[in-house]
Order: structure tokens, then sequence, then C-alpha cells
């Protein structure tokens, strides 16, 4: 039998103590789960991305399709119990109907997706899962351009709005620079009501939404959260991280290893 590994039990155990409700879950199922990050487009970014999930306890595979020249097929990615997507704004270039596609038979299997940018960006027209996945609002945020989150030159926290989720255990602190980037989106609607849950907002002028999600209605359905910021932190080599990505001392990986358990409890619920 695979051995869990001990972060992320601690993490589960952490969780059950605050809401013991969730007993319910089925931990072995649930934990005995790979985890693909599906986009990129720069080789440095995903492996840092990989590196701070690893970190974290997850058995993390990669599926750049800059690099592998495809998607990939429902029956391999039925092999992870969630992906999480991000782009720099141009790797899915024509097969973003496709990955749509994908995307929303891959959650109607029971499995989940984190979404984190720029695939919620509007103006990213070849970066974007679009076909069912747009069509049928699968997102939880409607996909708009993206804005600085500016707050008077500082940096920007987040406002837990509702502190006890399963996305925040272990998040203290959430920081970016007054430079970073944000789609300030609303949880998307279908004409009676949100159809997404809001965990958290960043602290600034437009009260933008960080984190929702968005759970599917039916029998073994799956889940959708949304982390509305770039998942590289400022520890990535890159120029563009040193001014641009979430602050290094603070729970970023936290919030995306946390986003993946999540949607991947849903798939083993009893």
């Amino acid at each position: 039998m695979e051995l869990i590994p001990s972060e992320v039990l601690a993490h589960i155990f952490s969780y059950l103590r605050i809401n013991t409700s969730q007993t319910r879950h089925s931990s072995r199922a649930m934990l005995n789960k790979r985890y693909l990050i599906l986009g990129g487009e720069d080789a440095n970014d995903v492996a840092h991305i990989e590196q701070l999930l690893t970190e974290k306890g997850l058995e993390i595979e990669v599926w750049n399709p800059k690099y592998m020249e495809s998607i990939p097929t429902t029956e391999q990615l039925s092999k992870y119990g969630a992906v999480l997507i991000f782009n720099d704004c141009y790797v899915f270039q024509e097969n973003t109907t496709e990955v749509g596609d994908l995307l929303a038979h891959y959650l109607e299997q029971g499995h989940g997706v984190v979404q984190m940018l720029f695939t919620m960006n509007s103006t990213c027209t070849a970066g974007i899962p679009t076909g069912r996945y747009l069509a049928e609002k699968f997102c939880p945020l409607e996909y708009m351009e993206q804005k600085t989150v500016t707050k008077d030159k500082q940096d920007i926290g987040i406002v837990k709005q509702i502190p006890d989720h399963f996305l925040l255990v272990g998040v203290d602190r959430f920081v970016q620079p007054a430079d970073a980037s944000c789609v300030p989106a609303t949880c998307i609607q279908d004409g009676i009501g949100e159809l997404g849950s809001v965990v958290a907002t960043f602290d600034n002028v437009y009260k933008t939404v960080a984190v929702a999600c968005r759970e599917l209605q039916g029998m073994n359905k799956g889940r959708v959260c949304a982390l509305n910021f770039y998942p590289i932190s400022s520890a990535c080599s890159s120029e563009w991280a040193q001014e641009n990505a979430w602050l290094k001392e603070t729970n970023g990986a936290e919030l995306m290893a946390n986003a993946l358990l999540y949607c991947a409890i849903k798939t083993n619920r009893n």
C-alpha cells in the first residue's frame, strides 16, 4: 500500500479538527492520487510550481502543451485526482475548444480542476479554456480583462470570507506586490444566483475575488476552484517573478495544495 505523505495527513487532520462534518470523506481513496499541472509555457515557471507542490507532499506530474505538442486525452487525464491549469496567455493556441471540452468531461467524471491566471483573462484568447467549459459556466468566475490589484502602491493581502474553509487551512498570510495582476471578476451567474462561493477577496480597491469554488450538481460531479493569481512565487528565478509574483514568505503554495486536495476530496465522497 502506498504511504500517505505526512504533510498531507497533517493538513487533512487540521481541517477535520475545525470541521468534523467532513469525516464522511474517504481519506485513503482521496489521498492516493496524482495531480497534474496542465499548461505553462515557460519551463522554469512550471518546474518552480511543481517544486512548490511537491514540498507540500503532493505527487505532481506536468503536461506542458508547448513541449508536448498536444493536450491529454480523456483517458490520460482520468489518472489524476485533480488538475491545475494556468498559462501565460498563449499555451493552448488553437486547442482552446478542445481543452474546454476535455475539462468539462473530466469534471463530469467526478474529478477536480484548479484554475489560475491567466486562464481567466478574456484578452488571452489563445490561453483560456473555451468549448463546453466556458459555454456551460464551469468556472466559478467570469472571464474578464486582467488588471493590476494595486492599493495605493502597497502590497495586497487577502480577506477571508469563509475563514474555516478547507482552502484556507494553513493560510495565515497571502500577499502579492502592488503591481501584481488579477481578473476583477465576480462569481458567475445563472439567472437565479451565483454559481460559486467566494472564499476570500483581495484587500484592494476593487475587493476582487481572490479564491472561489464551485461544486457541480449531481452524483459524482467534481469541483472547480478559481485562484485569481499567477502560481509562481517571488522565489522563482525570473525577473518577472521578482516584481509581480506572490511573496515567497507567504502561503501561496498552501492555497494551491489545498485547492488540489479539496477538488480531489469530492471525487471520493462516500
